[in-house]
C-alpha cells in the first residue's frame, strides 16, 4: 500500500498530524507513506517517526520536481490535510485511488469532516487529534 499526506499548514498542524502517521503505521506497517510538507516546518521533519518519504514544498518553481515525483507515484490513498489549493493539485495529480480531503467548512465540533472523492463523507468528534485518526483511519478502511 503506497499513501501521500499532505499537511502544508503550519507547525501546529504538522505535530497534529503525527498521531494519523502512528496510527496509519500502526494499522498499515508494510505502508509506504510519504509526508508532504511546507518549507517552514522542515526543521520539524528528523522528529517525524513513521514516514518512508518526505518532499519539502518551497513555493518556488523548483516545486515542479516534486509535483512530477508525485505524478509518476502509484498512490492508492491520499489524505489532504491541508486543503488549499497547492494541496488539491498534489492530491489531484496524486492519481491516487482513494482521495480523502479535510472540509473545514463543516466541521463537528471539535472534530473532523473528511470527504472521499466519491462524496462519502466520514465525521469524528472529539479532541481533534483524536478525531482526526479516528476520522482518516475510517476512510482508509
Amino acid at each position: 500500500m503506497n499513501i501521500l499526506l499532505l499537511q502544508l499548514k503550519r507547525i501546529g498542524d504538522l505535530v497534529l498530524t503525527t498521531p494519523l502517521i502512528a496510527a496509519l503505521r500502526e494499522k498499515f506497517p508494510d505502508a509506504v507513506i510519504t509526508l508532504i510538507i511546507s518549507r517552514e516546518n522542515a526543521a520539524l521533519l528528523p522528529a517525524i517517526t513513521g514516514v518512508d518519504r518526505s518532499f519539502v514544498i518551497q513555493r518556488k518553481l523548483s516545486d515542479v520536481k516534486i509535483f512530477r515525483a508525485v505524478s509518476r507515484e502509484e498512490f492508492d490513498y491520499c489524505i489532504d490535510l491541508t486543503g488549499n489549493d497547492r494541496s488539491a493539485l498534489l492530491a489531484y495529480l496524486s492519481c491516487a485511488q482513494e482521495r480523502i480531503a479535510s472540509n473545514w467548512n463543516q466541521p463537528g465540533e471539535l472534530g473532523v469532516v473528511l470527504e472521499h472523492t466519491d462524496g462519502q463523507r466520514v465525521e469524528a468528534v472529539g479532541p481533534f487529534k483524536e478525531a482526526l485518526c479516528r476520522a482518516a483511519l475510517k476512510a482508509v478502511e
